[in-house]
């Protein structure tokens, strides 16, 4: 082609591209480096115990002062860059609190560290300093004091953006305490009353974001560097055995059994048992019922409820001696709360408690986020509620199926042992507004009620374009370009991604569909690609190695596709991303590999069956090593199925699929005898009883997801 042809070629493309992108915002987003806006919706849990409601106290959910600490992706890690306060921190329902944070817009992969009532415990801490510098930086002091801690309480959360931040939006989150609970109530009054309660062996520091970041509970603690377990508090001295809250930093598991008594953080109470005249003490330890193995672990954000059963005699004569012996004259019931009862009802003697009486899902569609249940009832029942206040859309118990709102919003199911409520977004929020829907939750003459939103992310309607070749295997066909004509391998492959009831505006990831354009020379200006979603490097019609690292470098909103085969198929491309591959000579069919993505063989499309066998295209193909520490960043998707290298696999963090041959949009009906080769007929829907063609639609609805930043 002639320099003036390609002047043209690349005119028509630019034009035809800014003609078909970004049809219709809601928001149009702002540019990286401007201002962009997070509208914050925070929920703090309670530490409220079911019938003791009075005991969920002010201090423990209140939020004085907002930071937010956003930190950038670099390599493996993330470092940090800049800080935030929270602006406009108000209060809305019990435990909910709003307020606004003012970033820097950028497509780099973000993570935010939000800390709640901590200002007073950062030191200085460098810009670029990494996540683990952050993180170990930000602690408090554990006092000796009555009550361990003095004041408000400090929580964290996290929030990941793998895509950056370019738009205005609404996001939830929830916060996690940075201490734990202990509570002490005497069950036989007759025989024991109970005086005092302190903590022996706790640690000095507490670290206010923990090393196990997510709203769910933690499941192991984070001690601070050089921190040693050996705070023991005053003693809280109760009036008529009123339980006292004592706040306590996470401790960590004395397995030895020989260390216990005289190392593991403790329990110490002290009172007068029937018949003696002076105090006597008595040791109680953290072990969960049932889980010998966890003895003195203590995990942030959980509440230790102990609860005296039997006392058989006197104790230790001080809580010294009771703090360095077992208890052998007390029977003591402890119960592990691990933040479930958030809001509940309560008539004397039952009660119905839920996790939350708001919950935000993100505007996507397939969002997922939970609410758990605890009832002493045997059992409950949740319906949706319509604008007035009535029952609609059937009532579901625990291990029934699944309801959904009468307006098809949200769905809603209840594992079996009625312990969780999972609700699931069925479409994309593009009203213009939150959604809410509530729910009725009700237990005999108990009931709850719960606000359940969805949020709005204003997206924009847009066209995935895909660059490919004009020539050769792997090529797209005409697309864009007049008067060329797509040859007859891809065309099936191009109808079924054109196919709006596939990938469209109702389907899982929402937009306009694919769009093909492509080249037929072998050196393509990096102005030209930059234009693209997805680049498939094929067999010919490439760019430069130099302009495909930088075009799957520059933003991670890009998916790029190399096909190798042969010693010379994309040979320096594939050098210049550090991946080794040889060509084999092997006629078996691929075989899906155990460590595929969980999301590409069970995806929107179907479940995968790992009996797969896809069709080998010819004689000879590409496979990337797997034992090659270089091969180390891919996850194998098909290997080959006598030889055990990569066919097919993907860079998860990077965005690239590696093609060994295998040929992404074949429909010829030929093939090797017991191969699945029909996979792409011409029809244009998907053909969701065939295992090969699920997972090559699995593959480009992750393609999708990735585009569109979701």
């Amino acid at each position: 082609m002639k320099f003036g042809k390609i002047i043209y070629f690349l005119s028509l493309l630019l034009c035809s591209i800014s003609a078909c992108q970004d049809t219709e915002y809601a928001d149009p987003g702002v540019k990286p480096g401007e201002e962009v806006t997070l509208f914050m919706h925070v929920e703090v849990p309670s530490t409220a115990l079911p019938g003791q409601t009075r005991n969920a106290l002010p201090r423990e959910r209140v939020v004085e002062d907002i930071t937010v600490w956003v930190l950038e992706k670099s390599g493996d890690t993330y470092l940090y860059r800049y800080q935030v306060e929270g602006q406009s921190l108000s209060s809305g329902a019990e435990h909910v609190y709003y307020f606004n944070a003012r970033l820097v817009a950028t497509d780099a992969p973000l993570k935010l560290l939000v800390l709640a009532n901590a200002a007073r415990d950062v030191s200085a801490i460098p810009v670029n300093a990494t996540e683990a510098e952050v993180k170990a930086g930000i602690t408090r002091d554990y006092p000796e004091v009555s009550i361990g801690m003095e004041g408000i309480l400090p929580m964290s959360a996290e929030l990941l953006f793998p895509s950056g931040i370019t738009i205005h939006q609404e996001v939830s989150l929830k916060l996690t305490r940075s201490v734990a609970r202990v509570d002490v109530y005497n069950g036989v009054p007759g025989d024991f009353e109970l005086l005092s309660v302190q903590i022996f062996r706790a640690h000095q520091k507490i670290r206010i974001l923990p090393d196990e970041p997510g709203e769910e509970a933690v499941t192991t603690p984070t001690i601070p560097g050089g921190s040693v377990a050996n705070i023991h508090t005053e003693a809280i001295e109760l009036v008529n055995e009123e339980n006292v809250p004592v706040y306590l930093p996470e401790s960590a598991v004395v397995a030895e059994k020989d260390r216990q008594v005289r190392e593991a953080t403790c329990v110490v109470i002290g009172g007068i048992y029937k018949g003696d005249t002076s105090p006597s003490y008595y040791r109680m330890d953290f072990v969960p019922e049932g889980k010998p193995e966890l003895f003195g672990q203590v995990l942030r954000n959980h509440k230790y409820v102990f609860t005296i059963q039997k006392v058989v005699g006197r104790g230790w004569e001080n809580p010294e001696d009771a703090s360095r012996n077992t208890s052998s004259q007390m029977q003591a019931e402890i119960k592990e709360w691990n933040e479930n009862s958030v809001n509940m009802s309560f008539d004397g003697v039952n009660h119905l408690a839920v996790s939350a009486r708001e919950l935000m899902l993100d505007a996507i569609a397939g969002d997922k986020k939970f609410l758990e249940v605890d009832t002493s009832l045997d059992t409950y029942h949740v319906c949706w509620l319509d604008d007035a206040g009535n029952e609609t859309a059937g009532t579901l118990y625990p291990g029934g199926a699944a309801i959904v709102d009468d307006e098809g919003w949200f769905q809603l199911t209840i594992n079996d042992d009625g312990t969780r409520l999972t609700f699931t977004t069925l479409q994309e929020n593009t009203t213009g507004k939150r959604l809410t829907r509530t729910l009725r939750i009700r237990a005999d003459r108990l009931s709850l009620t719960c606000d359940i939103h969805q949020g709005l992310i204003s997206r924009s309607n847009r066209q995935i374009l895909i660059y490919g070749s004009l020539l050769e295997i792997g090529r797209f066909g005409n697309a864009i370009f007049p008067g060329s004509v797509a040859p007859d391998r891809p065309a099936a492959m191009v109808r079924k991604l054109r196919n709006t009831s596939n990938f469209g505006p109702d389907t899982p990831f929402r937009f306009d569909g694919f769009e093909f354009g492509g080249m037929a020379v072998y050196e393509i200006p990096d102005l030209l690609i930059s234009a693209f979603d997805v680049v498939y490097l094929t067999y010919a019609g490439n760019p430069t190695p130099d302009h495909v690292i930088h075009w799957i470098d520059e933003t991670p909103n890009r998916v790029l596709i190399v096909q190798y085969d042969n010693s010379s198929t994309n040979k320096a491309t594939m050098a210049a991303l550090g991946v080794p591959f040889q060509q084999k000579a092997d006629v078996a069919p691929y075989v899906l590999h155990p460590d595929a993505p969980a999301h590409i063989v069970d995806g929107p499309f179907g479940v995968v069956s790992p009996s797969l066998q896809f069709r080998c295209y010819d004689t000879t193909h590409g496979e990337i090593p797997l034992e090659d520490a270089r091969a180390n960043n891919i996850t194998p998707i098909l290997t080959g199925g006598t030889t055990g290298g990569v066919v097919l696999g993907v860079d998860l963090d990077r965005h690239i699929i590696y093609s060994g041959d295998i040929d992404l949009y074949y429909s010829d009906k030929g093939g090797n005898a017991g191969q699945d080769t029909e996979w792409l007929d011409s029809s244009t829907g998907i053909d969701t009883a065939n295992n090969a063609e699920k997972l090559i639609f699995n593959l480009w609805a992750w393609i999708a997801e990735v585009t569109l930043g979701q």
